[in-house]
């Protein structure tokens, strides 16, 4: 039950971060300003949300989740590596999403993003030693430090690049102070520096982990078109309140974001069975229905609940229960992705991930033009179902074989 609460808590309180931080900056500043702070939330959760694939590829390969310190610290220097070179690409969707983004502020996403890949590697490692509460602790503390610090400073009058370089600082150093500890509970094993860099070296040029950068980087891609769209397509009263929307949905169902990053350590370590992966299928099916149920009722009991945010109490009940049924369906999708990594089918999942974002880029873009706020909530669900069918037609194909 504690350790049940402490999983749950750390997902919670990084979901109380960013609405009291969103709902709390439109009380001061304009429509405008707070649609530029809720997009550097965006890129920084995006960038935590990529996934470097170091450990995974490792893990995959064989390597005991009880690694040396040399090991650690090789973990460490390829995963800064990665996260170097997605700055770049991170900056220019971050520049295309949001055309009245300061460009001085891409100067300081790199180590936010560093912080963000360091957080997930080691999750990964935390994951497979069995230390799932710690592993959850670790990646969302890092982002929850990030995100707080960032609205604080803003709050204060701030400029967004100022806020940025105090953000990346204070978490990146939070984070190494994790990193710290887990260092100090690794194995002495052999500490040849050669040794570590000819190890670095070689995982970084090993094309395992590539498969799951790819996945990753398509899936956050294709799962962030939403926002994309809204940035560029909504107004920015519009645009905030999807974000407010988006965020409440998502924190709320947390039993895929606990349940996949434990599901692929023990699938690829050969410590589940099949009639656990179907339980914890079954178990997602059900509280899927109350918490759509859930939804339905609260917004015809209540009418004036989304009030707070202003663009969503003109939306329609039927967009908002379509979108919660998305949000809902694409869990599952997540689910049959991640047990394909862990199979050692990576190619497979990205093909899977390829055609989801073709059907998603078209769908969000089409009807968002078409249909505003309501249109971009009624593509969730069309576009969950369709990346449903895909996952399960990939994982039918990669098992037969």
């Amino acid at each position: 039950m504690f350790r049940g609460g402490m999983l749950i808590g750390a997902y919670a309180a990084t979901s109380a971060v960013v609405l009291v931080s969103a709902v709390g900056l439109g009380q001061v500043a304009s429509p405008a300003d707070l649609a530029g702070v809720l997009s550097a939330f965006f890129i920084i959760t995006l960038s935590s949300g990529l996934e470097p694939g170091t450990t995974k590829a490792l893990l995959v390969g064989g390597l005991s989740p009880n690694v040396t310190r040399s090991q650690f610290r090789a973990i460490a220097l390829v995963s800064a590596l990665k996260s170097a070179v997605a700055s770049l690409p991170l900056g220019l969707l971050w520049s295309l999403s949001d055309r009245a983004m300061p460009l001085s502020a891409l100067v300081w996403l790199p180590i936010l993003v560093l912080s963000g890949f360091l957080a997930t590697d080691f999750r990964v490692l935390l994951d497979a030693q069995g230390r799932h509460t710690a592993a959850i602790w670790l990646k969302q503390s890092s982002l929850l430090i990030g995100l707080a610090v960032l609205a604080c400073v803003i709050a204060l009058g701030a400029s967004l690049d100022l806020a940025l370089a105090i953000a990346g600082v204070i978490r990146f150093v939070w984070t190494s102070l994790l990193l710290a500890w887990m260092y100090q509970s690794a194995k002495l094993g052999h500490s040849d520096e050669a040794r570590l860099l000819q190890s670095s070296a070689g995982w970084f040029l090993d094309r395992t982990w590539l498969d799951f950068a790819v996945v990753s980087a398509l899936a956050a891609v294709s799962g962030s078109l939403d926002r994309i769209v809204a940035l560029r397509l909504l107004p920015p009263q519009e645009y905030n309140a999807y974000f407010i929307l988006y965020e409440i949905m998502t924190k709320l169902w947390l039993l895929p974001y606990i349940a996949a990053p434990i599901l692929f350590a023990r699938r690829a370590s050969g410590w589940v069975n099949e009639r656990l992966v179907l339980g914890l299928y079954a178990l997602i099916g059900l509280t899927g229905v109350a918490f759509v149920a859930g939804l339905i009722a609260m917004a015809a009991s209540v009418p004036g609940i989304f009030q707070f945010a202003t663009g969503l109490s003109t939306a329609p009940l039927g967009p908002l229960a379509l979108f919660g049924l998305g949000v809902v369906v694409s869990s599952f999708t997540q689910l049959i992705l991640v047990d394909l990594q862990a199979r050692a089918k990576a190619r497979w999942a990205t093909l899977v991930t390829i055609g989801s974002l073709v059907v998603s880029g078209v769908l969000f873009y089409a009807l968002t033009s078409w249909w505003g706020l309501s249109g971009l909530l009624t593509a969730w669900i069309v576009k969950s179902l369709v990346e449903l069918g895909l996952s399960l037609g990939g994982l039918r194909r990669a098992v037969v074989r």
